[in-house]
């Protein structure tokens, strides 16, 4: 098997291209509705860093009940 390198270059892209990110406090977050960006890319992204240390239950909505 061969192996494989991984080279790296820079790239350029549009501001349009890019989502922003969260701050690190929100690293792991248990309660998605408190992400300051709540995007694919922030989502996914906290699901993994939870999903790696074991934190698999997350909220991700707010229930209102009405009487």
């Amino acid at each position: 098997m061969k192996n494989k390198y991984l080279f790296f270059k820079t790239v350029t892209l549009k501001k349009d291209d890019v989502q922003q990110m969260n701050p690190p406090k929100f690293t792991c977050c248990d309660d998605m509705a408190n992400l300051t960006y709540l995007n694919d890319a922030s989502v996914l992204h906290n699901l993994r860093d939870r999903y790696e240390r074991w934190l698999i239950y997350v909220c991700s909505c707010i229930v209102f009940l009405a009487y």
